[in-house]
């Protein structure tokens, strides 16, 4: 999308936002437009990663493999998806996920194929430091050049809303390039031989990373090749005709337990923050990063706001996402990140993981969903909700109820004109408690929630007319 269109999208969204509250209603794209932006839309927003759904869940006559090398079956089962669940924003459009998305099977990393489960990558291909010679940026074929072509299409067919790349990032591209526990072994080492006190322990750091096959300082070399692969990736999208507005950065591995929240700010977020500069004009939805507690959110953002040359990318990513622990289970107190956001101005994006839509009821699915969206209205916040995978033996009609909860109750607009009586001008419609009406400057102010309202009337009519809110 080219920056003069973009520009356009975000006024004409902007203008009919101000006129919301006469039931004009935003397109999707201009909606998570808007949310990206950080400014208030018509409703609370809602994404799906469409490969971390299971094709089955949408035709039972699909297996993984049947979508590999097929671009009409990606598109039109992505098009299933959406006149289903008409998410506003589309991510990792490609049933190959986001490592073939990302062209890793060209940078020769090896991967099992099955029809029932997601291609996993079977072996790491940087054994000792002479072997990050051999690794390229993807070339435009197989598998990465399926997903592109699924991108273009789907780009071209639903061009109400916004599909965006998703990119594995640096750190996590290293997890596959080099693994894990080699990556982490490297950054150890890195750290000892920053920290040695003597020469004797320096070499002796320097013997055991030979043993290894690399060298002390091996992590700072091959993080920036994998940064300088993600940014070739990228660039392979543009040139193949792909609108980057709303690109995400999947980084999931740099996450704890993996780093702490000062490894990662030392290590791994000035790969982010070029990354971020170099594609800052098509707004990017963000980066996956999950730390595990609203506490350590609160060490990023603080980070960023401090270090003036991070102030750009003070939202961490654009649109952050609540965390798992190690036992997949959501540790989330929506409330609290939802003050968070709103205290650092923020965006919030809530995720609603999968065994929870596959085991909870209708009914909890429902609930969830409600206070997570009744929240966002209270606290004036533009969030996102987003359903984190569905398994094929997941019940369709509870994400239904999930899509139901967000239109229901994640709407920021207020009816217009609506007559109260004395009694109810006395009530916040927000919170229930007790408002501070002033009948002299015809307004009201909730001293809990800071919901404000102008009216017309006076204290000897029976009612009152709101003719203005806000929340």
């Amino acid at each position: 999308m080219g920056l003069l269109k973009l520009l356009k999208l975000v006024i004409k969204a902007s203008v009919k936002n101000k006129l919301r509250g006469f039931g004009v209603k935003l397109t999707p794209l201009e909606r998570i437009l808007l949310f990206n932006l950080n400014k208030l839309p018509d409703r609370v927003a809602t994404i799906l990663a469409v490969a971390n759904i299971h094709p089955q869940f949408i035709d039972p006559s699909l297996s993984w493999i049947d979508l590999l090398h097929n671009v009409d079956k990606n598109v039109e089962l992505t098009k299933k998806l959406y006149q289903r669940y008409p998410a506003d924003s589309l991510t990792m459009l490609y049933w190959g996920g986001p490592l073939l998305g990302s062209g890793l099977y060209e940078m020769g990393v090896p991967f099992q194929f099955t029809e029932w489960n997601y291609p996993t990558n079977t072996d790491n291909i940087i054994k000792i430091a002479d072997d990050m010679d051999t690794i390229h940026p993807p070339e435009i074929e197989g598998y990465f050049e399926t997903s592109l072509q699924v991108f273009c299409k789907v780009q071209e067919e639903l061009p109400a809303i916004l599909v965006s790349p998703f990119l594995t990032s640096t750190f996590t591209l290293g997890c596959f390039l080099r693994s894990t526990e080699l990556l982490l072994e490297d950054l150890k080492c890195y750290q000892r031989y920053t920290q040695a006190e003597s020469e004797r322990e320096k070499r002796q750091i320097e013997d055991y990373c030979q043993n290894l096959g690399t060298y002390p300082t091996f992590f700072v070399d091959e993080m920036k090749t994998y940064s300088e692969l993600v940014f070739a990736t990228l660039q392979r999208y543009k040139e193949y005709g792909i609108d980057p507005t709303g690109c995400v950065f999947w980084e999931l591995y740099a996450s704890p337990p993996s780093l702490d929240v000062d490894e990662f700010l030392t290590y791994v977020y000035p790969h982010i923050y070029e990354m971020y500069k170099s594609v800052k004009r098509y707004h990017p939805l963000g980066i996956t990063y999950y730390p595990d507690s609203v506490e350590r959110w609160r060490i990023l953002f603080d980070y960023a706001v401090n270090d003036k040359q991070y102030l750009p990318t003070i939202s961490l990513p654009a649109a952050i996402t609540f965390p798992i622990n190690a036992n997949g289970d959501l540790e989330c107190d929506h409330q609290a990140m939802i003050r968070l956001c709103k205290e650092y101005n923020q965006p919030y994006t809530a995720t609603i993981l999968p065994y929870f839509m596959r085991d909870a009821s209708k009914e909890e699915i429902y609930q969830k969903v409600k206070e997570i969206a009744e929240a966002s209205v209270q606290a004036n916040l533009p969030v996102m909700i987003s359903p984190a995978a569905l398994t094929n033996d997941t019940d369709p009609e509870k994400v239904d109820t999930f899509f139901q909860a967000v239109c229901e109750h994640g709407n920021y607009t207020f009816p217009a004109y609506r007559k109260l009586s004395k009694q109810q001008l006395k009530e916040c419609p927000i919170c229930q408690q007790v408002t501070d009406v002033c009948y002299e400057d015809r307004t009201i102010v909730c001293p809990s929630c800071h919901y404000k309202a102008r009216f017309a009337g006076d204290e000897h009519m029976d009612y009152a007319v709101i003719i203005q809110e806000h929340n």
